[in-house]
């Protein structure tokens, strides 16, 4: 009984917002009466109700075992007639937007081979890696698409938020200072290419700053907040989580060599560990940039993070 072949009785749309209790893990909720069942289907932003009068036989309708029946029959053709209208879609809508986020960072390292004026290399990161995504996830977010939540953008408790910042940008730091020696012996190949030096003060400090906060912001909304969304449309497994967004982070910087991939890879699992544990990011968002700051600015001394 294909969900098209039953007669629509009333149809409406409720937001998340305004009815907290249609909320469900399941994309799809089906209700059944003797004579009606209700299909609750999850867009994501909002969901849809509908309900369908059910074209039974009136000798069923006699029968002891008719919702048992009705039910199982109606949960095996909606789910998948439910699914095949609507979560297809929501489906191509999450790949492109996967697509759109994460291109920029695997592209942007080609600037590194080829870009060798400064000028030049801060204008392509700005847009592609900064601007470019940030106009998506707007996009994706205004129109209501997908919502904040699922870039990460949720509160944390200001306790909470010090404690995982403190942590992750300990343990993140420790890794990335300490893990070119740990690894020097692994097979590899060389970097590629690198960032030009830039040789105005005032852009080099910009670039160290909002620069940087904007790479710890823009990086963990898409490779942790939207990443992790992404997968878990196909896997709840938490360490498989960990590992493709880990190894989608490490591969953003494929031109810094093997060894940086390791060790970035290695840096965004902790990041997802955490993502996991907290469901928000604003906090690693600030640990990201403190390690990258630790790293390049130059003013914190990184022999105190270094084992030997």
């Amino acid at each position: 009984m294909a969900i098209e072949m039953l007669e629509p009785v009333f149809m409406a749309r409720y937001s998340q917002n305004q009815d907290q209790f249609f909320k469900e893990k399941n994309e799809v909720t089906i209700w059944v009466t003797n004579l009606h069942f209700w299909v609750i289907h999850d867009l994501g932003n909002e969901f849809a109700v509908r309900t369908f009068k059910l074209p039974i036989k009136e000798n069923f309708r006699k029968s002891h075992d008719i919702l048992g029946y009705t039910e199982l029959i109606l949960y095996s053709n909606c789910l998948h007639a439910m699914r095949e209208n609507g979560t297809d879609r929501k489906n191509g809508l999450y790949i492109l937007a996967v697509v759109l986020l994460a291109s920029p960072f695997y592209l942007n390292d080609f600037a590194n081979l080829y870009v060798k004026n400064w000028r030049w290399w801060l204008f392509l990161d700005y847009t592609g890696m900064k601007l470019f995504p940030f106009l998506v996830a707007l996009w994706l977010i205004y129109s209501k698409k997908i919502r904040a939540s699922e870039f990460g953008l949720t509160t944390q408790s200001m306790p909470s938020s010090l404690v995982v910042f403190l942590i992750v940008a300990l343990v993140g730091t420790v890794i990335d200072q300490n893990g070119s020696q740990l690894i020097a012996k692994l097979p590899g190949y060389p970097p590629l290419g690198g960032m030009p030096a830039i040789t105005s003060p005032v852009w080099n400090w910009v670039d160290l700053t909002l620069g940087l906060l904007m790479v710890g912001i823009f990086e963990e909304l898409i490779f942790r907040g939207f990443m992790h969304t992404f997968i878990s449309r196909y896997t709840e497994n938490s360490f498989a989580i960990i590992v493709i967004s880990s190894v989608a982070f490490g591969l953003i910087h494929w031109s810094l060599g093997l060894h940086v991939v390791v060790i970035t890879s290695t840096i965004g699992a902790v990041f997802m560990m955490a993502y996991l544990r907290t469901r928000s990011l604003p906090a690693i968002m600030f640990a990201h940039f403190a390690i990258n700051f630790i790293d390049f600015a130059g003013v914190i001394p990184k022999s105190i993070f270094k084992f030997t």
